[in-house]
């Protein structure tokens, strides 16, 4: 099976960011539970507080499913129908290098 990655960029409407992260709180506990959803992580630009980007990686488009199909994503998705989102799809390479943290 082949991984899925996404790389999302959100911008939020000026005055909406904190209710865009309470929202996007219930997506964080959902994405934890899903076997499927290797790594959910959400960025903000130290540039500007409005812009977001959404780093994603799913076992399989399988996973992927599940998780743009749970609760939590809907109602995310009613919260904010409005936020400009740019969405880049990347297959993951099937032996991807180790990660690491930068040395100090």
């Amino acid at each position: 099976m082949t991984q899925v990655a996404l790389l999302t960029r959100i911008k939020v409407q000026p005055g909406k960011t904190e209710a865009f992260l309470a929202a996007f709180q219930e997506v964080f506990t959902q994405a934890e539970k899903e076997p499927g959803t290797l790594l959910y992580v959400l960025n903000r630009s130290t540039d500007d507080p409005t812009l977001f980007w959404v780093t994603e990686l799913y076992a399989s488009e399988e996973a992927l499913a599940t998780h743009r199909t749970s609760e939590a994503m809907d109602a995310a998705r009613t919260a904010f129908p409005t936020s400009s989102r740019n969405r880049n799809t990347l297959s993951a390479h099937p032996s991807p290098p180790k990660a690491f943290r930068p040395r100090k």
